[in-house]
């Protein structure tokens, strides 16, 4: 093997499938690490008994251990991208075996995601401003050239994966979401923009709806953010407050009703008909959907402002076709083994 881009496979895994991502993708992901940690870590950080710095089992890193790992990670690759962008070809030798999950450290989870942040800003920059060519410069580690491509897609791989641990720990400490069926009340999907329009069936791929697009994925459209759902029952609350919002206006690809949607959590696996899809993150809101509420308050459904009120993003598992009407299956992630 002479390319360690040609190491990176699709994870059997958390999913992460590095065909999926481009240039952009990553690093607007990387830029949003500890945002992403910070989500999946809510129900854990929110418990009564510090569950946040719990191991599942012996020789499992607890969440807190996770993310500070996922800091030293950023922070490796951010040397070794620095490397080959400046020394391309330098030859690091062999790559240091792992010592496991070594001794429980109690860490304290807000350190944790301030050194993520700080870490994920620093290589945010670095790759943001980096031209074309040198994407391809490489250093060498165990005989095989490393890429500044390699190193950025497998710190997001890193991210990604441990996010997926994140969820299994919250299952296995009873802190995820609770298992629930709804059905599907409209499908929407558009060639860029608001509102998405009803659509009779809908063909997902690991991409998201097949012939629905975004006019930039500087904010939408990556893996994580291929579908965007939403509350039917959440929307009705709204119009009853006096918000013009309708099914799709405010982007959701897929609107459910019949759902406690606050009791929903990052790591959800959301079955429809034959397509499974994971929760990752809840949807921002912008100006962009501000015609939907009553004078322009799109922050009405900001998560972080009103909890179970927004949309989520989720990241397709398997594939499928999904129709109005399908029932919907909600079930926590599987626990850690």
């Amino acid at each position: 093997m002479s390319n360690g881009d040609d190491t990176l496979l699709q994870c059997s895994e958390c999913g992460f499938d590095p065909a999926l991502w481009n240039d952009q993708d990553t690093a607007n992901t990387l830029r949003e690490s500890a945002h992403l940690l910070r989500t999946w870590a809510e129900p854990l950080v929110d418990a009564d008994d510090d569950l946040i710095n719990v191991r599942p089992r012996p020789g499992v890193w607890s969440t807190a251990e996770y993310i500070d790992h996922v800091r030293t990670a950023i922070w490796g690759n951010r040397f070794l991208i620095d490397l080959a962008r400046t020394d391309p070809g330098h030859d690091l030798g062999a790559v240091p075996a792992s010592d496991g999950a070594g001794d429980h450290r109690v860490l304290d989870v807000d350190q944790c995601l301030d050194g993520v942040a700080t870490e994920a800003d620093a290589i945010f920059s670095t790759l943001s401003g980096m031209e074309e060519h040198e994407w391809n410069r490489a250093v060498i580690m165990d005989g095989v050239a490393r890429t500044v491509r390699h190193s950025s897609r497998h710190v997001v791989h890193d991210l990604w994966h441990h996010l997926v641990d994140v969820g299994a720990i919250a299952a296995t400490l009873g802190a995820a979401s609770p298992s629930q069926s709804g059905t599907v009340r409209q499908l929407n999907a558009s060639t860029g923009g608001v509102p998405k329009t009803p659509i009779e069936l809908a063909e997902i791929a690991h991409s998201g709806i097949v012939g629905d697009t975004q006019q930039t994925r500087r904010h939408h459209g990556r893996p994580w953010q291929a579908l965007c759902l939403w509350s039917g029952d959440v929307i009705d609350a709204l119009v009853a407050e006096g918000h013009p919002v309708q099914p799709g206006s405010a982007g959701e690809n897929i609107t459910i009703e019949g759902v406690n949607w606050a009791a929903l959590h990052a790591g959800a696996l959301v079955t429809i008909g034959d397509m499974t899809c994971r929760l990752s993150a809840p949807a921002t809101p912008c100006v962009k959907i501000a015609d939907s509420f009553s004078g322009r308050d799109f922050r009405r459904v900001d998560h972080s402002l009103h909890p179970g009120f927004g949309r989520w993003y989720a990241a397709v598992v398997t594939p499928g076709v999904v129709r109005p009407g399908d029932n919907v299956a909600i079930d926590p992630p599987s626990p850690v083994l």
